[in-house]
């Protein structure tokens, strides 16, 4: 090896051994260092001013340094006296809130005294940067340790003031982590009154951030945390009403969906069972809509949730119910959900909630102006016929187990629309009363001709009923 090389080992060698054990030396930031000067012009013996003006103009340092740990309690005595504080807002907030983007991993018992601070410190005119600090010193929520019994409460009584301070989306977002990260330290007072706020305020703007914000802390809510019963009615009337806005509908239907799948699942479905027999609701037509949508939603379309067990007859009566409110918008998502009900069902159904169902049905012919050309009034009839056809098939096919009577009679009210072949069937079925034998025969005969022949325009029904009657005689 030449002497150029060992040369240049040695300088290598010279180098580690320098730097041997003082890695831990060079921190990743500057280590600031309160001089004896500074902390003789931060002690109350020094003017007011000037130790404004120190701390005006080390902000930015406190904001990049790291503090020794025994310089807090300097900072902090020199920031709360009432003679600082008493001076002009703005600059000594900003100050603190620079102090704990600086030292947040270094405060430790310390943040309980920020938190406390900014609790009380409760000036109108400071809330919007009050929020701000909270949220450096929480890390939006997720970090609340050595206040986790005070901030709850805290957070809960606090929203008037954030509301006026137009700061609402802010608190959301922290509201939101602060039950994702920390809900085991949330009392259930403290969930319900969130759940409260966030209902009320979901149903009273139309602003999509905050509507969509309220949402995410509901899915939150689900997720992490445990909700009273106390709390479904409000919490299940915000999903319903939001489930009616399109912009809304998927993520309203979401949470409503893990919420069904819960524990609470079966005492959810009870809540909206009884929202829709509640007749002093019966003119809150998106409550009720959204609560017929989440009921056949969950029960009978292709992918029902598993955890619910509930038959279709101990649901159908509070729909019958919902309808007697004559909304159309009502009417057409109980429709939606009686076609999937049969289509899926219908080889399952037994008498009672056959009855009801048709009942259903028949109420809607006859008390809804499904002739109207105004949607949603319109969108009835197609789901309606589409759903007495099915059960007609049903009927051929020896499938049908409800009252035959019952069905031909709700065909029969809405003759006019029905297509030529459920009228001849009609026809057939109404023949088997005209037999002299029979009580009124000669009236049912008469009533037929006049129906399904006087006033009757297609042929093959008039046709038929020419047939009947040649039969008859």
């Amino acid at each position: 090896m030449s002497s150029r090389d060992k040369s240049f080992q040695d300088r290598l060698k010279d180098i580690f051994k320098r730097n041997k054990g003082n890695t831990g030396n060079f921190p990743s930031r500057g280590e600031f260092v309160l001089s004896e000067d500074l902390l003789r012009d931060l002690s109350r013996d020094s003017p007011v001013t000037t130790r404004i003006k120190i701390l005006r103009d080390l902000s930015d340092k406190v904001a990049v340094s790291k503090l020794e740990n025994k310089n807090y309690g300097v900072w902090w005595k020199t920031y709360l006296e009432k003679k600082i504080l008493q001076k002009p807002v703005t600059w000594h907030l900003l100050f603190l809130q620079c102090l704990l983007k600086g030292q947040s991993d270094k405060l430790k018992v310390m943040r309980a005294q920020f938190f406390r601070f900014i609790k009380h410190h409760d000036h109108p005119e400071d809330v919007g940067q009050r929020l701000d600090l909270l949220n450096t010193l929480t890390s939006n929520g997720k970090d609340i340790l050595y206040f986790e019994e005070e901030v709850g409460p805290f957070l809960l009584n606090w929203l008037p003031d954030i509301s006026k301070a137009g700061k609402i989306e802010e608190y959301l977002s922290m509201i939101d982590n602060v039950v994702k990260f920390n809900a085991a330290y949330l009392d259930d007072e403290v969930i319900t009154g969130f759940i409260q706020h966030i209902c009320v305020l979901c149903c009273s703007t139309s602003n999509y951030k905050t509507v969509m914000s309220c949402l995410q802390i509901m899915a939150t809510v689900v997720a992490y945390s445990n909700m009273s019963p106390d709390s479904l009615p409000k919490f299940i009337g915000a999903l319903c009403r939001t489930v009616n806005v399109e912009a809304y509908c998927m993520h309203s239907w979401k949470i409503m969906k893990n919420l069904l799948g819960t524990h609470m699942g079966h005492s959810a479905l009870y809540t909206m069972c009884r929202i829709l027999q509640e007749p002093a609701l019966r003119s809150d037509t998106d409550l009720l809509r959204g609560a017929v949508f989440y009921i056949h939603m969950s029960l009978w379309t292709s992918m029902p949730l598993s955890n619910l067990h509930c038959p279709p007859s101990s649901v159908l009566p509070s729909f019958l119910q919902a309808i007697k409110c004559n909304q159309a918008a009502v009417a057409y998502e109980v429709i939606l959900g009686l076609r999937h009900l049969v289509n899926r069902y219908g080889l399952e159904l037994q008498d009672p909630a056959w009855s009801v169902l048709l009942q259903i049905i028949s109420y809607i012919v006859r008390e809804i102006d499904i002739a109207s050309n105004q949607i949603p009034n319109k969108l009835i009839v197609a789901p309606l016929h589409e759903t007495l056809n099915t059960i007609e098939s049903l009927l051929e096919v020896g499938s049908y187990n409800g009252s035959v009577k019952q069905l031909f009679d709700v065909i029969e009210e809405c003759s006019t629309d029905r297509p030529e072949n459920s009228i001849l069937r009609l026809i057939l079925y109404l023949s088997h009363s005209i037999v002299p034998t029979e009580h009124l025969w000669l009236t049912n005969l008469y009533n037929l001709l006049q129906k399904y022949f006087k006033l009757e325009l297609r042929t093959n029904i008039r046709l038929k009923v020419l047939d009947i009657l040649a039969k008859r005689y």
